[in-house]
């Protein structure tokens, strides 16, 4: 006869099993688009970065880092005018922080955001073995008025 205390110990293993192998596994995070799907797992990725358009700010330097402002690496600054989002392509699964600069002859006003973007693996939910989506992509620098 298998003890209470034998049974307790295979369940609590069996569960730290099934957590450890179900998060490399599968994305818990509701449906999955199968067209935003990247297979096989990509080097590379879009950042999209959304900001505030204004006339009076018609033009804004962003700054871009990889991990975060203060002590990151600094990337590259690029321009942003009329539309957004901007679609900057960077290496996938890294943190990645930005700061964008609202300046006229009046004022200067910062907008700062950081993401720890993400690749997730899923499998047995689309047409191809896996498939693997990007969570946290994106960058508010928009201003609240």
């Amino acid at each position: 006869m298998v003890s209470i205390n034998k049974l307790r110990f295979i369940s609590f293993g069996l569960m730290v099993y099934l957590c450890f192998t179900a998060c490399e596994e599968k994305l818990f995070t509701g449906n999955v688009d199968c067209n935003e799907c990247y297979y096989p797992k990509p080097d590379s990725v879009d950042l999209v970065i959304y900001w505030s358009h204004s006339d009076e700010f018609p033009e804004i330097p962003v700054l871009l880092y990889i991990d975060n402002i203060d002590d990151g690496e600094f990337i590259d600054t690029f321009f942003v005018f009329n539309s957004s989002p901007a679609y900057i392509w960077v290496k996938a699964d890294r943190r990645y922080a930005a700061k964008a600069i609202y300046s006229n002859n009046e004022r200067t006003v910062y907008a700062i955001d950081g993401t720890n973007q993400k690749l997730k693996r899923v499998s047995g939910v689309c047409e191809e073995d896996e498939c693997w989506v990007i969570e946290n992509e994106e960058l508010f620098l928009e201003l609240a008025y």
